[in-house]
């Protein structure tokens, strides 16, 4: 999540947030869905056993992304 937050920053594409779209299952081995929100637009979504996990994979996957759209530009 640091490292998106830093590259969000140093290119100044805006302001990111994070998104639970939902969370399933018993209250001991739940699932979370979290979306990664930059300037109001969902750009990449993660899994996890908690939130924190879910962010962690959807901050990777928006990095990702953003790393890929500044090589092209």
């Amino acid at each position: 999540k640091n490292v998106l937050q830093e590259h969000v920053q140093k290119y100044k594409l805006g302001t990111i947030s994070y998104q639970t779209l939902w969370k399933e299952g018993p209250d001991h081995m739940p699932k979370f869905r979290v979306a990664v929100v930059l300037n109001g637009k969902a750009i990449a979504e993660g899994e996890g056993k908690s939130k924190k996990m879910a962010q962690a994979q959807a901050a990777k996957k928006a990095f990702a992304i953003l790393k890929d759209i500044r090589k092209t530009q």
